[in-house]
């Protein structure tokens, strides 16, 4: 389960009770947002703050562990189940909350590890010269990621990089915002350079 979640139950659990697992492939939250800039700039020296260890995750250290593998199996029984993770570990659960997330492809598809994240040809400097050394970058997404991607990217070379943002829908972002602020924001981000091509696809 996720960071914000797991403390606050680790916080409010007896640990006398009950025992408290978090089960995550990275051992770390990678704050995206910030993760946005990151890879697109060393300004800031980002890249040693985004990666938030999950260690002093468990506010009652003795009440719960973190366990750094892959669910492959749930096995579910009439008083609760197991979670078998890749190594072959069994853990047992009387309450099973699965928070997934999403899998990110692309700049934000950032390793399980730090070491592979943070080498010296890894994936941030990887990223950082690949918008270096763009001559002109296409963004299949017109949803908050790619719109605050292209932020980030024309931020970074105002006028030597051509931005474009492809978007399927008529309007960018989706219905969960008002079609009157994101007219508004494709209006914005022409503004700011940026070009923006909806109702279309890049196959």
């Amino acid at each position: 389960i996720s960071a914000p979640i797991d403390n606050k139950l680790s916080a409010q659990l007896d640990p006398s009770k009950y025992d408290l697992y978090l089960i995550t492939s990275r051992p770390f939250h990678t704050h995206l947002v910030a993760g946005l800039r990151t890879i697109v700039t060393d300004e800031g020296s980002l890249e040693n703050r985004i990666f938030i260890p999950y260690d002093k995750n468990l506010v009652n250290g003795n009440n719960g562990e973190l366990v750094v593998d892959t669910v492959v199996a749930i096995e579910e029984s009439q008083e609760g189940g197991v979670n078998v993770v890749q190594s072959g570990r069994r853990v047992e659960y009387s309450v099973l909350v699965l928070m997934p997330g999403n899998i990110w492809e692309g700049p934000l598809a950032f390793p399980n590890t730090k070491d592979e994240v943070l080498l010296a040809v890894g994936w941030v400097a990887d990223w950082r010269k690949e918008f270096t050394e763009a001559q002109d970058i296409v963004l299949v997404c017109g949803g908050a990621v790619g719109i605050e991607l292209a932020g980030e990217i024309k931020g970074q070379w105002p006028v030597q990089k051509p931005v474009t943002i492809v978007h399927g829908q008529e309007l960018l972002l989706n219905g969960t915002y008002p079609d009157k602020w994101r007219k508004d924001m494709a209006r914005r981000l022409q503004k700011g350079g940026i070009k923006v091509i909806l109702d279309d696809y890049v196959d």
